[in-house]
């Protein structure tokens, strides 16, 4: 059984988090249902409720132990619970079929004002954790 997550910012292929998954499947461009948007945490994206299909890259483990440990690994990468939650959404693959994936989705309440000095502060604690955690791997 196939594990899918769905990836729309620096996990895609060719993001700066993308050597985090480099060994998992590509299994092509995939879509959201129309009920998120894209909003900007500085060098990062954001996907947030909204009336918007995101397009972006599925992956998949068939090993659901490394499954598991790939995403409470991502998690940590992804700065979860403060700065997105894990949510199994549905998903279109590029031939319409329909899966569920994991995706991160950002906490609403960072990314209300595109301008909010807010993102900007967590872009800046991002950033630092990022180096930091780079620096260690």
């Amino acid at each position: 059984m196939k594990n899918y997550f769905f990836t729309y910012g620096t996990l895609q292929r060719g993001g700066a988090l993308h050597n985090y998954i480099i060994d998992t499947n590509y299994e092509g461009r995939g879509r959201t249902e129309p009920v998120y948007e894209l909003r900007s945490g500085g060098d990062f994206p954001a996907m947030v409720s909204g009336s918007n299909k995101i397009e972006g890259d599925v992956f998949s483990l068939d090993n659901e132990n490394n499954f598991e440990e790939l995403i409470r690994f991502l998690d940590r990468v992804e700065n979860v619970p403060y700065l997105y939650t894990r949510q199994t959404i549905p998903v279109t693959l590029q031939d319409e079929q329909s899966i569920l994936a994991q995706a991160f989705v950002a906490n609403e309440h960072l990314f209300q004002n595109k301008n909010s000095s807010r993102i900007s502060e967590v872009s800046e604690r991002v950033q630092t954790w990022l180096v930091d955690r780079t620096a260690s791997v």
